[in-house]
């Protein structure tokens, strides 16, 4: 069950969850084509979206508009997608044959172990601080690690 306060965060009734997935499709057709024709800058592209994903989920945070939470939902799906499969990609492609196997289960174990520990401390502080200041939270934990990638793994913006 969908609680109230869920509901009017993400202004999801009936009708606007086929919008969410509608645009969810077009965001992975749109995130393919990026990827395909930007074969010299992957890192560029890749620290940037991990910009522009935090600062998009915090402006979402504050909409109140339907149309426009709709468009920043298709930026932020866009910019999720290319880091996931810019990440995964370059991390193929970069890592010696015989470490590959070792190198993607830890990424693996990363990505889908940690997932449910954000979940229990995003649940947590919703608890309290309610749903919109959780997103904004989350945002900005986002936009840190952003900060500090950039700055200490500056070889990464540099990977073709």
């Amino acid at each position: 069950m969908v609680s109230s306060s869920f509901a009017t965060l993400f202004f999801l009734q009936l009708q606007n969850l086929g919008l969410t997935v509608e645009l969810l499709f077009f965001a992975v057709v749109l995130v393919a084509n990026v990827i395909v024709f930007t074969s010299t800058f992957k890192g560029k592209l890749l620290t940037s979206s991990t910009f522009f994903l935090p600062i998009l989920l915090i402006v979402f945070a504050l909409i109140r508009s339907l149309p426009l939470s709709l468009l920043i939902m298709l930026c932020m799906g866009v910019a999720l997608l290319l880091i996931l499969n810019l990440a995964n990609a370059l991390l193929q492609t970069l890592v010696p044959d015989n470490l590959r196997g070792r190198v993607m289960s830890i990424y693996s174990l990363t990505h889908f172990g940690l997932m449910p520990i954000g979940g229990l401390f995003a649940g947590t502080v919703a608890e309290y601080a309610g749903e919109p200041a959780t997103v904004i939270i989350c945002g900005l934990f986002c936009f840190a690690s952003s900060v500090i990638i950039w700055i200490y793994a500056p070889i990464l913006r540099r990977v073709q």
